[in-house]
């Protein structure tokens, strides 16, 4: 059952009582009621409701009173029904079910029904479409949204800048895809970040990759001191920053970092809650750092597996490696790429 509009009209001049599709233009008797509801069992119930409690003898003023009650779900012995689409909450609910959701539950659709017949039909109508998932497929090879996880994964095989998201409904999926595609092509870059620690001479290397449009633009590491007890951590951090400042420098507006160290995005947005007074000292000052970087760039984090097969997550582990000496200088196998799936 779709939702059309209806409106139930009921009057004094009882010959205008009766369910519309269009109140405009109409003029009714100035002792009535127009409610608006959103199918015409919903509406034709109203009706009824007022002819039994006419029949009843009921004043027409108290019936008035009674079907507004009803509309405003004050009426207990008929509740409004809500069929509800959410991320873990789906069905038909009633007043009180509805209070019970939790105020996080992120809504995809709400529609509010007089009769439960009507409410159950409209769900099972709309359930099949919301039960899809949708699939936003992001790369320099090929962007969209899809339906068919098999097709995704066969379009993407191969490619090694790839993000899929995957949604609840379609119109999430394509605010997502509307925003993603601005400007996505001419100014984002994607770096993939690493660190490694030596323990033998207290080094921390880094390595970052930068990736435009599908193709390796660029790549660096570095090497320094370890002062404190992050270990490897130093070299994460400092694989970020310089990726950053390097894409500034090559003109970019936008950058994804790519890092499998949960801190590269945590970090950035939130004060460290470690005990230790260095690390949080290091990650307060990360965090200003990306704080002050965000007036030259929009910066975005995906967070990936470790040594998952992700090619240029492999290379940006291979360039910290050997910047500190955990890796001779040889180099990385071309392994079968692996596309990125967050």
């Amino acid at each position: 059952m779709l939702v059309e509009k209806r409106y139930a009209v009921f009057s004094k001049n009882k010959s205008e009582n009766g369910v519309y599709k269009d109140v405009k233009g109409l003029d009714f008797h100035k002792e009535s009621v127009t409610i608006k509801l959103n199918c015409e069992e919903d509406a034709q119930s109203f009706i009824d409701h007022g002819n039994a409690l006419l029949d009843m003898g009921m004043s027409f003023t108290s019936i008035i009173e009674i079907l507004k009650q009803r509309k405003s779900g004050k009426d207990k012995k008929n509740p409004i029904y809500y069929v509800v689409i959410g991320n873990r909450y789906k069905g038909v609910f009633n007043n009180d079910d509805r209070i019970n959701i939790a105020n996080t539950e992120k809504i995809s659709y709400l529609k509010k029904f007089y009769l439960k017949d009507s409410a159950v039909a409209h769900f099972n109508d709309i359930k099949e479409y919301y039960q899809k998932r949708y699939y936003v497929i992001l790369s320099s090879d090929i962007s969209g949204i899809y339906t068919d996880l098999e097709l995704v994964q066969q379009l993407t095989h191969g490619s090694v800048d790839t993000v899929i998201r995957s949604f609840g409904s379609l119109v999430e999926a394509e605010e997502f895809l509307v925003e993603a595609h601005e400007d996505y092509d001419k100014y984002l870059v994607s770096s993939f970040v690493d660190g490694s620690y030596n323990s033998s001479d207290n080094l921390c290397g880094f390595g970052f990759v930068l990736v435009y449009n599908g193709k390796l633009i660029n790549r660096e590491k570095g090497v320094s001191l370890s002062h404190n007890e992050l270990k490897h951590v130093n070299g994460e951090i400092e694989a970020t920053m310089n990726s950053i400042i390097k894409a500034i420098n090559l003109g970019f507006k936008k950058i994804i970092i790519y890092h499998d160290f949960e801190g590269i995005s945590r970090w950035a947005v939130k004060r460290s809650k470690a005990k230790k007074s260095e690390t949080r000292f290091v990650a307060d000052n990360y965090r200003n750092f990306i704080h002050k970087m965000k007036r030259y760039i929009d910066i975005y984090f995906i967070k990936v597996k470790s040594h998952d097969g992700i090619y240029y997550n492999e290379m940006a582990d291979m360039l910290a490696k050997q910047a500190c000496g955990n890796r001779l200088i040889k180099p990385l196998k071309h392994t079968k790429k692996k596309s990125l799936r967050v």
